[in-house]
């Protein structure tokens, strides 16, 4: 399994740039990329491992893309002497936090998408007090999608006894998904949109699982409470 998912993976990589390098239809001037190691470097920064405008300004200032890459080492090392392993550890599960525990994904949070000056008179649709920014029920959106993720999170702990070729092949993406973040850029839950086909994917897969072990958790602190209560 290993084997096929390096294999192609490494066959789309080789495709992807074929493409890129032979297609016609725009200009890429090279000297202008920014290189991968400049999102490592960004991960590492400030306390969420989020977007840095100024590393994302040098990024534009510098003009050769081995300054690019010098500079962005630099700044890794930098910040890896400043926090020390266990430093870096602790930010690293502060990090995980960030990229996981918000259940709407940003909702709200920056662009500007929806503009915030239309006034409520001008809405035609009820849903709009949930989701526009100026909303009277965006609170309620808010604890309602916070309930509906906890849940699932849920569901995907409760289920680990279940294992199959699919599930685990899913697990997998998943942790890989959560490694990515944690190295480049994250520190924002939005970045796991990209990854809830595969949440999606699991959760009906794991849910008898989870629900059976809930079950018996349940049962098995209701006979510890009796046990006590008699023994009172």
């Amino acid at each position: 399994m290993l084997v096929f998912l390096f294999g192609s993976g490494a066959t789309t990589f080789v495709l992807g740039q074929n493409i890129i390098s032979n297609q016609k239809y725009v200009s890429i001037d090279k000297s202008l990329e920014i290189p991968s190691i400049h999102f490592v470097n960004m991960g590492m920064s400030g306390t969420t491992g989020a977007y840095n405008p100024h590393d994302a300004l040098m990024m534009a200032k510098l003009p050769k893309k081995q300054d690019k890459i010098a500079y962005s080492k630099k700044m890794i090392r930098k910040r890896l002497k400043q926090r020390g392993l266990l430093g870096y550890i602790s930010f690293l599960i502060r990090k995980q936090g960030y990229n996981t525990a918000d259940g709407t994904f940003g909702w709200l949070g920056e662009g500007t998408f929806i503009f915030t000056k239309t006034p409520a008179s001008n809405w035609k649709w009820w849903a709009q007090t949930f989701t526009y920014p100026a909303g009277k029920n965006v609170s309620v959106f808010r604890f309602i999608n916070q309930l509906i993720w906890i849940s699932l999170i849920g569901i995907l702990f409760f289920g680990w006894k279940c294992h199959d070729l699919v599930s685990d092949g899913l697990r997998l993406s998943l942790i890989g998904g959560f490694l990515f973040l944690l190295i480049f850029e994250g520190g924002r839950s939005r970045y796991l949109i990209q990854f809830l086909p595969n949440i999606m994917i699991l959760i009906p897969i794991v849910w008898q699982t989870s629900k059976e072990t809930i079950a018996k958790i349940l049962l098995a602190t209701g006979l510890k409470k009796m046990e006590v209560s008699q023994n009172a």
